[in-house]
């Protein structure tokens, strides 16, 4: 029973060195995105989010739960500040924010 009570710990330590291992392996601060409709459709919802125009989860939808083809970084960094801006993280968010920007900048949107 002890072993049980052990590894849930252990399998959470295990997915936070995961996650927090995928977050290191980001492309280079000037990376540039291919101009697909994928990529293009995920910064507008960004926008439109950031914009008011349109609700965080709506955002979660068009990036998280789309099974389109969106360059595996940009999906990650919009991700990661989706994940921030909901748990209220301020100066992680808005490095998040400025991340998924600059982006979605390099794509020309």
């Amino acid at each position: 029973m002890n072993r049980r009570i052990l590894s849930v710990p252990a399998a959470l330590a295990v997915g936070l060195l995961a996650a927090g291992g995928l977050a290191a392996c980001g492309s280079s601060s000037g990376a540039t995105f291919p101009k697909t409709s994928a990529n293009v459709t995920v910064c507008d919802a960004l926008e439109q989010a950031l914009s008011g125009q349109s609700s965080m989860s709506a955002l979660a939808g068009a990036v998280l739960e789309s099974n389109a083809p969106v360059s595996q970084q940009l999906r990650q960094d919009i991700g990661n500040y989706i994940t921030l801006a909901a748990s209220g993280v301020g100066t992680e968010m808005k490095q998040a924010e400025a991340k998924a920007r600059q982006d979605c900048a390099s794509l020309g949107t």
